[in-house]
């Protein structure tokens, strides 16, 4: 869900988590999904 751009909090409601550090623990992002994350929030900058 995180590759696909579901925030960190909500993916913590769906799956029932207490703490969103343990979502946290789970959310492995693809190198090529890390580096469009960082593009897309810095274009036309």
């Amino acid at each position: 869900m995180v590759q696909r751009g579901v925030s960190l909090p909500i993916v913590r409601a769906v799956l029932g988590h207490s703490d969103v550090k343990v979502t946290q623990k789970y959310a492995h992002l693809a190198p090529d999904v890390m580096k469009a994350g960082i593009q897309q929030a810095f274009d036309g900058r």
